[in-house]
């Protein structure tokens, strides 16, 4: 292969923790090629590159499912990426798809104001019937347990703040601390789908790409002038 090859697959077997992955290569091999002796090789380990790569590629594998966008890049704002609209339940549904635990959505200052109002409301008119014990007392007591309850189901959807994240890329790094071990465990059980996804962005973010452009029967040493 070319030299230029050579050192793309090089970075690949570095980034996958797979060793000399030139030389399982014949020449004229193709991104599939590629792929095929990753998913034979892959074995459980520790590369924190290849961690982060499985955590980003069920991220972005969830997120297409679940919201369906085409492709994501990892600068993206995640405020672009999750519209305010059903978005923790979106970020609840992700979390089941990717199998990975993400960071909590937080409450804005507001919003835990409205909802310590309509906490406090509630609890305020149940002491106001207790103590008073009239009729007009227990449907006070009603009213406010009912808009307390109203206001915090109301509220309860607009947990809508990333807190200190506001990239793409820094949910990544965020996840993949909190799931390191699962996914080191998970590490050797890579499915195809999952390679192609992490290869492709790879190959494409390393050699300034489209993505488009690495396709399965893109040869290393021509398709993509690696000449």
């Amino acid at each position: 292969m070319a030299p230029d090859s050579d050192d793309l697959l090089r970075a690949i077997g570095s980034a996958f923790g797979v060793s000399a992955l030139d030389r399982r290569l014949e020449d004229g091999a193709t991104f599939r090629d590629v792929q095929e002796v990753l998913v034979a090789n892959l074995s459980p380990g520790t590369g924190e590159q290849r961690v982060t790569a499985l955590a980003s590629t069920r991220l972005k594998l969830a997120v297409t499912d679940v919201i369906g966008l085409a492709t994501i890049e990892d600068d993206a704002p995640l405020r672009s990426i999750f519209p305010l609209r059903d978005r923790l339940w979106r970020w609840k549904r992700i979390a089941d798809r990717s199998e990975l635990i993400l960071p909590q959505l937080s409450l804005p200052l507001s919003l835990s104001i409205c909802g310590g109002i309509g906490a406090g409301t509630a609890l305020a008119s149940i002491v106001l019937w207790l103590d008073a014990g009239t009729g007009a007392a227990a449907g006070a007591a009603i009213a406010g347990v009912l808009a307390g309850v109203f206001i915090a189901g109301a509220i309860g959807p607009l947990r809508i703040s990333f807190g200190d994240l506001a990239t793409f890329e820094e949910l990544v790094r965020v996840t993949t601390a909190a799931n390191f071990g699962r996914l080191v465990a998970a590490g050797g059980a890579w499915d195809e789908t999952e390679v192609w996804a992490s290869l492709q962005r790879f190959v494409a973010e390393r050699q300034g790409w489209p993505l488009h452009n690495v396709t399965p029967d893109a040869r290393l040493d021509e398709d993509l002038g690696n000449e």
